[in-house]
C-alpha cells in the first residue's frame, strides 16, 4: 500500500496485519449472520437487489460508449434480450 501526502506512506508490517485482522473479522461475522438466518427460517437476500441494479448501470454505461453520444434509457437496458457472451477461447488455466 502507497499513500500520497506530504509525507508518503509505503506500508508497513502492523497494516498488514491489521488490514488482514479486519478481513477475517468481517468473514467470520458474515458467515455467522449466513448460519444465523439461514438456521431461523430468514432467507431474505438484502445484497440481491443493489447487485442487480448494479449490473444494469454497468450495461448502461457500456451500451452508452458504444452508441457514442445517443441516449440511452434505463428501461432500454432492463428490457433488452440482447445476450452478451465472453469468448474464452485462447485463455489457459
Amino acid at each position: 500500500m502507497i499513500l500520497r501526502g506530504k509525507e508518503s506512506f509505503y506500508g508497513d508490517r502492523f497494516m498488514k496485519e491489521k488490514v488482514r485482522g479486519i478481513y477475517n473479522r468481517g468473514i467470520t461475522q458474515n458467515w455467522k449472520t449466513f448460519h444465523d438466518n439461514i438456521t431461523q427460517g430468514n432467507y431474505a437476500q438484502a445484497t440481491v437487489a443493489p447487485s442487480i441494479r448494479s449490473h444494469y448501470l454497468a450495461l448502461l454505461a457500456r451500451e452508452a460508449c458504444y452508441r457514442q453520444g445517443d441516449t440511452v434509457t434505463w428501461d432500454e437496458v432492463v428490457k433488452s434480450e440482447d445476450a452478451f457472451v465472453f469468448d474464452t477461447a485462447g485463455l489457459k488455466a
